[in-house]
């Protein structure tokens, strides 16, 4: 899997081709299998505007089918430098946005469907399901908050965990502690439980993270009580 993304010019089809082949270079490959444009909710890719200005605007026109990145990813499929292509991002609103106006084969959205946080559900992995277009959940640890229980954060919660959140991970570690399983076997059986899902990056960021993973996996989908209580934890 590769991904465009790490350049400063993201309007030249010239610079845009010249990462591809610096990047099969350094991966010693004639080609991969899925190529992929990294976050495209950053405006950059859409119009002139810097990095700098972040995500798409919602009352803006963009022209995304007929960009220079797409044009590129289509050329580098032609010419069999790739087998697929696809999107990425950590927002759902704006990746589906642009989902809605390319042509492609995978949609990636990091941080947007785990134990809580479900925001993918409410219509970017629908849209993609509904075009045929292969849905990969990335970091579904979360920064590593589905990786071991933290009770202090209970009795301090950090800055990013507001009341609600809170709640629900209270929640969360009473049925963990009712299962006997670990935070990561949960969150990876509990993914594995839906079949719209087509792959998940669980983004281990340890080799022990990844044999459990492993391991999770090879368990199966959770008991259908466990799966419906977990269910029952979601937030958009």
């Amino acid at each position: 899997m590769g991904y465009l993304g790490e350049l400063r010019d993201f309007r030249s089809k010239a610079a845009l081709h010249a990462q591809i082949r610096e990047s099969l270079k350094t991966l010693r490959r004639d080609s991969v299998d899925v190529l992929q444009v990294h976050e495209c909710d950053w405006g950059c890719w859409w119009s002139d505007d810097a990095p700098d200005k972040g995500r798409i605007q919602a009352d803006r026109d963009y022209d995304f089918a007929n960009t220079p990145i797409m044009q590129v990813l289509q050329e580098a499929k032609q010419q069999g430098l790739c087998r697929f292509i696809g999107i990425t991002g950590n927002s759902t609103d704006e990746t589906a946005r642009v989902l809605r106006h390319v042509e492609v084969d995978t949609y990636l959205v990091a941080f947007n469907y785990d134990l809580i946080w479900r925001g993918a559900k409410r219509e970017a992995l629908p849209l993609a399901r509904e075009k045929g277009v292969a849905r990969i959940l990335g970091a579904a640890f979360h920064n590593a908050r589905f990786v071991e229980v933290h009770p202090e954060w209970l009795k301090s919660p950090p800055q990013w965990m507001t009341p609600e959140i809170h709640a629900r991970f209270e929640r969360l570690y009473a049925l963990q502690r009712e299962s006997g399983l670990s935070l990561v076997e949960l969150t990876v059986r509990y993914l594995m439980g839906d079949t719209g899902v087509t792959t998940i990056l669980v983004g281990a960021s340890t080799p022990g993270e990844l044999e459990e993973s492993a391991a999770a996996a090879q368990a199966g989908p959770l008991p259908t009580d466990l799966h419906q209580a977990i269910e029952g934890l979601g937030s958009p």
